[in-house]
Parts: C-alpha cells; structure tokens; sequence
C-alpha cells in the first residue's frame, strides 16, 4: 500500500509544473496524492511567487499518528529561503477527518502573523484526511 501511495504521489507530482497557477480544487487533489497511505501527520508548504504561480512544495515535519509539531519559525524559513510571496500550509489527518481542530486554527492564524511580519501571505492552509479535504481559508 505504500509503495502505491509513493506511486500515486510521484505521478501527481510529475504533472504538477512550477511557475504554473493552480485553482484549490487542483492544490487539494494533488494533496491527497501526497498524503495517500501515510500513517503519520506530516506538513508541507507549498510556495507561491507574486503572480500566485506555484513555485515549489517542501516538507516541513512529521509527527505522530495525530499530532505534529510545527515551528512558525520553520515554516517562515521555508518562505523566505524559497523566494515565496505566498504561501499554503498542508497537513493530513492520516485516522480522522479533515475537520480542523483548534490547534490547527489557532497554529493557522499565528503563521498568519509571522508571515505577514515578512511580507508573505498565508492563503490558505488545506486538512486533508484520505480522500477528503478541508480549506482553512485564511484570504477572507
């Protein structure tokens, strides 16, 4: 099952080009590829440059099977090493649902402040939980 998940997740990576513009619907889809068979939270970022084109996705951390650690300050690395102008957060909830619990609410609008102090934009910060996926939609 995971050599699968690996499989699917590298196809969908494959069609997923930089410098290419993505609507949510496609972000998510390609999400729940990546996190396809995974038995732990894992977080990733995804960047963006000023015209909202994707630029690249990196992983941030794993954690356990329902909790992982996230440092806005990792995260706010991340941005500024990849030349982001925006950026999207992702996380799964690899034996539950995409529901967001507080912590991710709470983790959301923190990264909304250390980013903004950077001039990067958090747009979104997507939950996906196998093939179901939640939008904490941080743009108003």
């Amino acid at each position: 099952i995971k050599l699968l998940g690996y499989l699917t997740a590298r196809r969908c990576e494959d069609k997923f080009l930089v410098r290419t513009r993505y609507n949510e619907a496609e972000i998510a889809d390609y999400l729940k590829a990546k996190f396809l068979g995974q038995s732990s939270e894992q977080v990733y970022l995804l960047s963006f440059d000023e015209k909202g084109a994707f630029l690249k996705v990196d992983f941030v951390c794993e954690g356990t099977v329902n909790v992982a650690d996230v440092l806005p300050r990792r995260i706010l690395e991340f941005a500024v090493m990849g030349g982001a102008h925006s950026v999207s957060l992702a996380h799964n909830h690899p034996f539950g649902t995409p529901v967001p619990s507080s912590d991710d609410i709470s983790l959301t609008a923190n990264l909304c402040t250390v980013l903004t102090s950077a001039e990067i934009k958090l747009k979104s910060h997507f939950v996906v939980a196998g093939q179901l996926c939640n939008v904490i939609d941080v743009e108003g």
